[in-house]
């Protein structure tokens, strides 16, 4: 079973559509890694292909564990500050 924060994080809740600039820092990166990851694929046969397909794979798992987990304590993090805020502004700094 899935929290609310996974389902909005794995997309199953969209907010917002998820596409880039291309010509944003993030669409440059993401650029030069698929260009490094074509000139890389060419050197390598079969075999090494299919491995190189799963150390891929086990990579990007482990990114989207990472990330979900920044992602969930950012909100936690939003949570506490709401919280916080809704105390009240104290009138004075004691």
């Amino acid at each position: 079973m899935s929290s609310l924060l996974e389902d909005l994080f794995n997309g199953d809740l969209v907010g917002k559509n998820g596409r880039f600039q291309r010509n944003s820092r993030y669409g440059e990166l993401s650029a030069r890694l698929l260009e490094k990851e074509s000139a890389l694929l060419s050197c390598l046969d079969e075999k090494e292909k299919a491995l190189y397909d799963e150390l891929a794979h086990a990579y990007l798992a482990l990114i989207d564990c990472s990330e979900l987990i920044h992602f969930e304590r950012g909100f936690h993090m939003a949570a506490a500050f709401y919280r916080e805020l809704s105390k009240g502004i104290p009138d004075s700094c004691d």
